[in-house]
């Protein structure tokens, strides 16, 4: 069976690697980021390279409730995601581990 695996953030650097290098080893992806011109040019690119399905979400996941939304998408896709590469940029100008629950909430 052909696994799924989630990217986020997968527009540009490790994102966009990282997406190349599952495609390669024939995983289909879900790829989110907020540009959905470059993630449309990264799927073309990647569906004709390694003959992958690649399923694109376009997303802020700073927008509150974008996770969910995500999760809908894979649902309606009739996805079930084997890997979860979390990649998407930390855009709040701190240290990750110095953030709170409520701080996501926001």
């Amino acid at each position: 069976m052909v696994k799924v695996t989630l990217i986020t953030g997968a527009s540009s650097g490790f994102g966009e690697e990282f997406a190349k290098l599952f495609a390669k080893k024939g995983h289909n992806l879900v790829i989110t980021a907020r540009s959905e011109g470059k993630l449309l040019a990264l799927k073309k690119k990647l569906e004709e390279e390694y003959s992958v399905k690649v399923y694109v979400c376009p997303m802020d996941l700073a927008e509150k409730g974008a996770a969910h939304r995500i999760f809908d998408y894979t649902k309606n896709e009739n996805l079930c995601v084997d890997i979860l590469i979390n990649n998407a940029v930390n855009r709040c100008g701190c240290r990750s581990w110095d953030l709170t629950m409520d701080d996501f909430d926001e």
